[in-house]
């Protein structure tokens, strides 16, 4: 950790799937894991809200489970503007961990 983020904690950051599990995801392969921050832009709650936003598009058959793939691994911040807008977060019921707590 010290050598790709030097000076931060390891509590800063997420051990994260970049294809999430409940798309398809391998739960097991050193390639999709990566630190995500919990901070700043595009950062952990940010992404866990375009995965559980694309998780009900697939079950709903509005979006193919390749297409959730492809977008998340091409460019998950990009995929965010597109597909965690305010009404599909909001239709879906996903509240951030912070907002919990507000």
């Amino acid at each position: 950790m010290d050598a790709q983020h030097p000076g931060e904690a390891f509590a800063d950051y997420e051990l994260d799937h970049l294809i999430p599990i409940s798309l398809g995801g391998a739960p097991l392969d050193l390639r999709d894991l990566w630190l995500q921050p919990r901070r700043g832009q595009a950062n952990a709650a940010d992404k866990n809200a375009l995965a559980y936003v694309l998780w009900r598009l697939v079950c709903e058959r509005r979006v193919p489970l390749r297409t959730a793939q492809q977008v998340i691994r091409h460019d998950w911040t990009k995929a965010y503007d597109t597909y965690a807008t305010r009404e599909n977060v909001a239709r879906y019921h996903f509240r951030h961990r912070q907002e919990e707590h507000d």
